[in-house]
């Protein structure tokens, strides 16, 4: 394909041995032949050894070569965390074709874009999930999506649609029986092989395809797995949607790579996922901090007992203090704190034995050992210890850029093939990272710098507030003053004097920091990987400003 670029460095990476060539269909053929009959994946409706879940991702990949999919072809995945979604991955890689994964919460508009720009030539979708017709959508989206040729349907009820295939029909052990059992190796992917792209939908922008090869999912994965101790014997359980990079590197990769049974369920649920945990002995969580908070929420109100976890990995938004302190206290487990991006996957983390004050205070070291992470200023020179600055990253398990988009690459790399994260941080004297917070979501007030979870982090702790983000709004003498958005607990009241006076009297905190505006609200916007939308935060307080000046 000539879709993407390898880094200039990719010749490197492989006389180091970080790229080895290594792919999710080789760790799928391992785990199957060391493992047949150990469970493999678990959802709400199907339990499947590793040789099932081998046997059925070739039925699905000879069934996909029948219908014209062939090698570097793209095929959108929209599917929830059921068993379909790791065949589906695994199925299309094996014959050689691309995974265009994105998040079932994507509707008419997005999903009708990126099969357009990835030139996808099939969509597998459920029929219906959380409430929402896909069949409806496809069929809505059709006239804008020629290049679709097959439309691939999960229903557990086994439906059949005209002009559309069941994807049970599709991995029936007997497909196998009709090929020769080597019939698939000469379209098994190379290591530079692209094995994904995610299109992103956080924060930012229109969606654009992040680009991963086989060799950066390898390194990336198997020195996760070495770090945090991941063998066969875990029980690994990501709590976010499977169509993340945070849980396919993670949480599906590890799984494959190690023959570790892989826990999965639609829609997070904190009392949900206190049951999973120990129905199938999940000793590996993975998930933001909303997901862990949900979890502390539910164990509190049923009073019930979590046992079981030794490891929970907390990624894909800030981790607050009072957070990490009650997870010490209810899961009695071993908290790593993390950081990355589409682009990056894990970027930065602390390490088992770390101190809680590590985990509390900092997103830890580079990760993996070859990752390169240098702090900049607005001028791109590097800042000191202690100072704020962009990190930016180099190494074998960054992307190798964005699907068609050259314009998005020019803007995210330098000449020198450093990746712009857009996030802010400060380097401690110990190596740990902290994160200070989003560019964008820096407040300017007056012309001094406010990094807002610096305020949400200490708010946390008051026994009246529930979640809370702070926003810049509108000023026409300070440019910008802050507004806070909480959604109080329940049963309370609380008022603006209230938490001016706790930041001020209690935390002590700079008065140009406080909150100058309360906004009290049932919910926070949040993406699906927990990231508070604060776009759309400023969004409201804008539209309110507004409505106020009107006569």
């Amino acid at each position: 394909m000539e879709d993407y670029r390898l880094p200039e460095k990719a010749d490197y990476f492989r006389a180091r041995g970080y790229w080895k060539g290594d792919t999710i269909v080789d760790y799928l053929s391992r785990s199957a032949e060391q493992f047949p009959n150990k469970i493999g994946v678990v959802d709400s409706y199907t339990r499947l050894t590793w040789k099932e879940v081998e046997e059925q991702a070739q039925a699905l990949a000879l069934h996909l070569l029948e219908m014209g999919i062939a090698p570097h072809d793209r095929v959108l995945v929209q599917l929830p965390n059921w068993h379909e979604f790791v065949i589906a991955y695994c199925g299309i890689n094996a014959l050689g074709a691309i995974p265009v994964v994105i998040n079932p919460v994507l509707r008419d508009g997005e999903a009708s874009f990126i099969l357009r720009h990835s030139g996808a030539s099939a969509v597998i979708v459920p029929a219906e999930f959380g409430g929402f017709n896909y069949v409806d959508m496809v069929g809505r989206i059709k006239p804008e999506i020629p290049l679709v040729r097959q439309v691939i349907v999960v229903d557990h009820g086994g439906r059949q649609w005209p002009g559309m295939v069941n994807f049970r029909d599709l991995v029936k052990r007997d497909t196998l029986d009709r090929y020769d059992k080597d019939y698939l190796l000469p379209y098994r992917p190379q290591g530079d092989d692209i094995d994904s792209i995610l299109y992103t939908s956080g924060t930012m922008g229109s969606p654009k395809g992040v680009v991963t090869t086989h060799n950066i999912h390898d390194y990336s994965n198997k020195t996760f797995c070495l770090e945090t101790c991941i063998t066969k014997d875990d029980g690994l359980f990501p709590l976010s949607p499977l169509s993340f990079q945070f849980t396919i590197t993670q949480g599906l990769y590890s799984a494959v790579y190690s023959g570790a049974k892989l826990v999965i369920r639609e829609k997070f649920d904190g009392e949900i996922a206190i049951q999973t945990i120990k129905d199938e002995n999940c000793t590996f969580l993975f998930g933001p901090p909303p997901f862990l908070m949900g979890i502390l929420d539910a164990a509190s109100a049923s009073r019930r007992e979590v046992t079981g976890v030794r490891t929970y990995f907390c990624g894909g938004s800030h981790l607050p203090p009072e957070v990490v302190r009650k997870a010490k206290e209810v899961l009695k487990c071993q908290l790593i704190n993390g950081y990355g991006l589409t682009e990056t996957a894990c970027a930065l983390m602390t390490r088992l034995g770390d101190t809680d004050e590590v985990v509390v205070n900092s997103a830890g070291k580079p990760f993996p050992p070859a990752m390169e992470a240098k702090i900049v200023d607005d001028g791109g020179r590097e800042v000191n210890p202690g100072e704020t600055g962009e990190i930016m990253f180099r190494g074998p398990s960054v992307t190798t850029g964005y699907f068609r988009n050259p314009a998005a690459d020019a803007a995210a790399f330098t000449a020198d093939g450093w990746f712009k994260s857009g996030d802010l941080v400060e380097k401690r004297r110990d190596g740990n990272i902290t994160i200070v917070g989003r560019k964008k979501d820096m407040i300017k007030r007056g012309g001094i710098s406010i990094y807002p979870e610096e305020v949400e982090d200490l708010l946390l702790q008051h026994p009246k507030i529930n979640r809370c983000a702070m926003v810049g709004m509108p000023d026409e003498r300070l440019a910008e003053r802050n507004c806070l958005f909480v959604v109080p607990r329940p049963g309370v009241e609380i008022c603006l004097d209230e938490i001016t006076s706790y930041l001020d009297q209690e935390k002590r905190i700079a008065k140009y920091k406080l909150p100058e505006r309360l906004e009290l609200v049932a919910v926070l916007p949040l993406t699906p990987t927990g990231k508070i939308l604060k776009r759309e935060l400023r969004d409201i307080i804008i539209r309110k400003l507004a409505e106020e000046k009107k006569p």
